[in-house]
C-alpha cells in the first residue's frame, strides 16, 4: 500500500471529511433504515417515511428499473426520487475516493496460486483464493516482519489451509467453536491423506473468474505443499481484545516458527468474514499486543455488533470506535446494521424485488393488531414459514398455530377480506425496500469509515486503508481493513 497517501497524516483528515459527508445524509434517514416490514401496513410506513412526490415516482417506475434503484437511478432524471438516490450513491466507499489499491506484489495477477476446492462453494473459492494470496503478498512483501498468520475466526480452516499449504506460511488458527476445530483438523488431516487421489480426479486447468478478471485455479497439485500438518494448528480459542495473544504465540511457535525464538514471533492478523464483534476485536487486538505487527481484515454480520449505550461498558461497544465518530455521536439501530449486511449488488443480479416477501408478515401483523391478540415487541419463530404455504390463509393458521394465538376468528371469509382491503400495499412495500436498500452500502461505508479512522487514530499504526478485495456479487462482504504498525511499536 502506498505509505505517503494513505499514512496516518494525510489519511485522517480525508476519512474524517468522508465521515462527514456520509453522516451528513444519512442521519436524517435513520428512522427510515431502522423501519421493520412486519411493520409497514400496522405503522403505516408509506405516509410516514416517504413524501408524497417521491411515493409518486416509486410507483411510476417499471419492475426494472425499481430492482436497479438501491445501486443507482440513471442520471438524466431530475426529480425527488434521483435526487435521494443519487445522495446516497455519492456516499459509498466507491465514491468517496478512500479506497486503496492493492500494491502490485498482492494484486491479481498469473502467480495466483490454485485453491483446494474440496468441499468449497463456489463463493468460498472467490474468496479464499484472493484473500489468501492477499495476505500472502502482505507478509511476504509489505516489510512487516511477520513469523506466522494468525487467522481468527478461522471456522474449518479453508483460509488457513490455503495460506499454509500454497504459500508456506505458518498459520495459527483461532476459533471460539470446538466443533469447528475439529472440522479443520479433518479436513488437514483429509487432505493430507488423499492428496494423490484428489490430484488424480482434478483438472488443474479448472477455473473461475475473479473480479479483477483473472483466471483463478480451483487446484494446481504441483505447488501445493502435503506437510501443511507441520505449518497449521488449529486452536479453539474465544477471541477477545485483552487475550494474551503474546502468551499463545510463544506456546506455539514452539512447533510452527521453529527458526525464531517463541518470544520474538511476529503475526499478521487476519479473518475472512468475521462476524460483528469479532471484528473488532481482532482490531483492538492487533492493536494492543505488540506482536501483532500486521492486520488483513474482511468482516461481516453488521447487526450483531453493540453500539453505544448506558448498559454497554467501552470494550462492548463496537460503533462507533473512533474518537471522532463519538465526537459526532454517530448512531445507527439494529434494523440500521442489519441493512448494512444486505448485499444490493447480488439482488441487483437476482432481478426479485425484495419487498414482496415481507407482505404476508406485514399483513399478519395488521391481523393480529385488527383482532386484538395481545402478543411481544418481536415476535419470534415464524420466519421462512411463508416459503413453506401456498396461500396466505394458510400462512396465516400455521403463524397461529405457532404462536398459540387462537383460531377461532380466523376465517377464510375474514381473511379474504383483509387480502382485498390491503392488496394494494403489496405494490407500495415492495417500491419502499427497494428505495430503503439504497442506503445499504451507506450504512456499511460508515460502518467501515469508522473501523478506518479508529485505525489511523492509534500511535502505533504506521498505515491503514480499506480495498475492495472480492466481487460484490460473488461475495457482498467484499471490503477488506488493512493494517500496519510502525517499526517501533
Amino acid at each position: 500500500m502506498d505509505g505517503n497517501r494513505f499514512s496516518p497524516s494525510t489519511a485522517t483528515d480525508r476519512v474524517e471529511s468522508a465521515i462527514r459527508h456520509v453522516w451528513t445524509f444519512l442521519e436524517d434517514s435513520i428512522p427510515f433504515a431502522n423501519t421493520h416490514g412486519a411493520e409497514f401496513i400496522s405503522e403505516n410506513h408509506w405516509e410516514a417515511f416517504l413524501q408524497p412526490a417521491i411515493q409518486s415516482q416509486l410507483l411510476a417506475l417499471s419492475k426494472d428499473r425499481l430492482i436497479s434503484l438501491p445501486v443507482g437511478i440513471h442520471q438524466h432524471e431530475d426529480n425527488d426520487l434521483a435526487t435521494y438516490v443519487k445522495a446516497a450513491t455519492s456516499c459509498h466507499l466507491e465514491n468517496l475516493h478512500i479506497l486503496d489499491t492493492l500494491p502490485s506484489t498482492t494484486a491479481c495477477s498469473d502467480s495466483f496460486k490454485g485453491v483446494v476446492a474440496e468441499s468449497m462453494s463456489q463463493k468460498k473459492l472467490h474468496e479464499v483464493e484472493i484473500m489468501a494470496n492477499t495476505v500472502a503478498g502482505m507478509v511476504h512483501d509489505c516489510d512487516c516482519n511477520a513469523d506466522l498468520v494468525v487467522d481468527v475466526g478461522s471456522g474449518k480452516g479453508y483460509l488457513s489451509l490455503e495460506l499454509a499449504g500454497h504459500h508456506q506460511l505458518n498459520v495459527l488458527g483461532l476459533d471460539s467453536n470446538q466443533g469447528n476445530t475439529h472440522g479443520a483438523k479433518h479436513r488437514k488431516e483429509m487432505l493430507s491423506s488423499r492428496w494423490k487421489s484428489l490430484v488424480a480426479k482434478t483438472d488443474c486447468k479448472t477455473s473461475l473468474k475473479n473480479s479483477s478478471g483473472c483466471g483463478v485455479n480451483i487446484v494446481c497439485a504441483e505447488e501445493f505443499d502435503k506437510e501443511v500438518m507441520d505449518r497449521y494448528i488449529p486452536v479453539t480459542q474465544f477471541v477477545t481484545p485483552d487475550m494474551n495473544l503474546s502468551s499463545i504465540l510463544s506456546q506455539h511457535a514452539i512447533s510452527l516458527c521453529r527458526e525464531s525464538s517463541p518470544e520474538q514471533v511476529k503475526a499478521v492478523i487476519t479473518g475472512l468474514h468475521t462476524c460483528g464483534s469479532l471484528a473488532v476485536s481482532a482490531m483492538r487486538l492487533f492493536i494492543t499486543d505488540p506482536r501483532a505487527v500486521g492486520l488483513c481484515l474482511v468482516g461481516c454480520c453488521y447487526q450483531l455488533m453493540e453500539e453505544e449505550s448506558a448498559d454497554n461498558d467501552e470494550e462492548d461497544i463496537h460503533f462507533p470506535l473512533s474518537q471522532y465518530g463519538k465526537s459526532l455521536k454517530l448512531h445507527l439501530g439494529r434494523n440500521a446494521r442489519n441493512l448494512a449486511s444486505q448485499s444490493v449488488h447480488r439482488i441487483a443480479e437476482s432481478g426479485q424485488l425484495q419487498g414482496e416477501e415481507f407482505y404476508w408478515r406485514a399483513l399478519l401483523e395488521m391481523i393480529i393488531q385488527k383482532l386484538g391478540i395481545p402478543h411481544p415487541e418481536r415476535i419470534m419463530g415464524i420466519r421462512g414459514l411463508n416459503k413453506r404455504n401456498a396461500s396466505f390463509y394458510d400462512y396465516a393458521r400455521k403463524a397461529f398455530e405457532k404462536l398459540g394465538f387462537s383460531l377461532d376468528r380466523l376465517t377464510p371469509e375474514f381473511i379474504s377480506e383483509m387480502e382485498r382491503l390491503y392488496q394494494c400495499e403489496r405494490t407500495k412495500m415492495a417500491a419502499y425496500f427497494q428505495l430503503k436498500l439504497a442506503l445499504a452500502p451507506v450504512i456499511e461505508s460508515l460502518i467501515l469509515l469508522d473501523r478506518l479512522l479508529f485505525l489511523l487514530e492509534q500511535p502505533s499504526v504506521q498505515k491503514a486503508s480499506i480495498v475492495r478485495l472480492f466481487d460484490p456479487v460473488a461475495s457482498p462482504r467484499c471490503y477488506a481493513i488493512f493494517s500496519l504498525k510502525t517499526k517501533d511499536s
